[in-house]
């Protein structure tokens, strides 16, 4: 059960800097260190943040030789950026590049076992939010055991009762 409990999926709403980075970095330990050859995706909806993700996660998850990498790149894929996909333990992206990454390596979906979606109050955001939530349906239909966990400092209540009946 680890970290989600039994339904492997949690919604986390904590005030900015809550602590909820660390209950990532933990739930992201529990998986790699549970299921072999296993992939952790975490999900930014900036670049910024993607990169402060990716020093904060990599300064503990490397240390405990786990490989993390952000993958932030334009609308294409390049070949270093397929070894970062296929060498890291953790991937930090935006959506954006998460459906494409899904879209043109629909291989690299099976080994994804845990989704971490940060700031998730964006799905509120009328220009990216429906493309976002489209991904999330069809990520969650493919792979029906994924674990999710969902984090935002500012999301609204309503959001959290879709979110846990989703």
């Amino acid at each position: 059960s680890g970290l989600l409990g039994s339904d492997h999926s949690a919604v986390v709403r904590l005030p900015t800097s809550g602590g909820k980075t660390r209950i990532a970095e933990m739930t992201i330990i529990d998986v790699l260190q549970g299921v072999p050859h296993a992939k952790c995706v975490f999900v930014a909806p900036y670049r910024a943040l993607a990169f402060e993700v990716e020093r904060t996660l990599g300064a503990v998850l490397t240390d405990l030789g786990f490989r993390v990498s952000s993958v932030i790149g334009a609308y294409e894929t390049d070949e270093f950026e397929d070894f970062l996909l296929r060498t890291a333990d953790v991937l930090i992206m935006t959506p954006e590049k998460l459906d494409l990454i899904l879209r043109l390596r629909p291989e690299i979906l099976q080994q994804i076992k845990l989704i971490v979606l940060d700031e998730v109050h964006m799905l509120e955001d009328r220009s990216r939010g429906p493309k976002f939530e489209l991904l999330l349906s069809r990520i969650k239909t493919r792979l029906p055991d994924c674990r999710f966990l969902v984090m935002s400092a500012v999301v609204p209540d309503n959001t959290l009762t879709l979110f846990a009946k989703w």
